[in-house]
């Protein structure tokens, strides 16, 4: 089977976006995103909450070396 190329509508969301800045744009949905994901912990809390809606106290106990204040933050 031949390989096939596919065109995504993704592409122009990138096309759209400046690039690495400090404040994220507005506009540019990927900005947003990867604002939003920044930081130490934010994969393993959302990796949890893939598994479904949990507590703060579900979440605290899945993720036992962190500690509350910095969950909080990542919630926030």
């Amino acid at each position: 089977m031949a390989h096939q190329t596919v065109g995504y509508a993704a592409t122009e969301l990138l096309d759209s976006c400046q690039g690495p800045v400090v404040e994220p744009d507005p506009s540019c949905p990927v900005e947003i995103i990867l604002a939003a994901l920044r930081g130490r912990w934010t994969a393993l809390a959302l990796l949890e909450l893939l598994h479904g809606p949990r507590s703060f106290s579900q979440l605290a106990q899945a993720l036992p070396t962190l500690s509350e204040k910095v969950l909080t933050d990542r919630l926030d």
